[in-house]
């Protein structure tokens, strides 16, 4: 069996331990006693998993979520990345959250004021990192190549 990146090759690990590390997984629950929530505890337990992803269902309070990420890094077997897809604008999955800043779209601060692209972005990674998230699906590039044509290029 091919070696994980650092890490050799173990002849008794499986190949579903192996691929788990490359999954990263949604959830159910949006405190620590959901019950759902619990049983995503039980399976970072027993078995290795890449990370985990946040989706509307997830998000109530502030405090929930630190709780949550806090017993997710707690109780996973190895380093997990906790992700979510905050991007600004229509896209703020965090937006129940009293912590994390409104953040325009990356387009709307490129055509309005772009001199502060760096402040907004350092706030939002900032309110992030407090939360306990260290992955966020944020666009590193968008172009937009036609005018007349509102989809986007990454």
């Amino acid at each position: 069996m091919p070696a994980v990146v650092g890490r050799p090759a173990a002849a008794a690990e499986s190949l579903e331990a192996v691929a788990a590390r490359t999954m990263i997984i949604g959830f159910d629950g949006d405190h620590v006693d959901d019950p759902s929530f619990r049983e995503l505890l039980a399976l970072m337990a027993r078995r290795p998993v890449g990370g985990v992803i946040y989706m509307g269902r997830n998000l109530r309070r502030d405090a929930d979520v630190a709780a949550m990420n806090q017993a997710m890094r707690d109780t996973a077997r190895e380093p997990i990345s906790i992700s979510v897809d905050e991007e600004g604008g229509a896209v703020r999955r965090l937006r129940p959250l009293q912590s994390v800043p409104a953040t325009p779209s990356a387009r709307d601060l490129g055509r309005t004021r772009p001199e502060i692209s760096y402040q907004t972005y350092a706030a939002l990674a900032e309110a992030l990192a407090q939360l306990g998230f260290n992955l966020n699906y944020g666009p590193v590039v968008d172009l937009a190549f036609n005018a007349s044509n509102p989809v986007i290029t990454r």
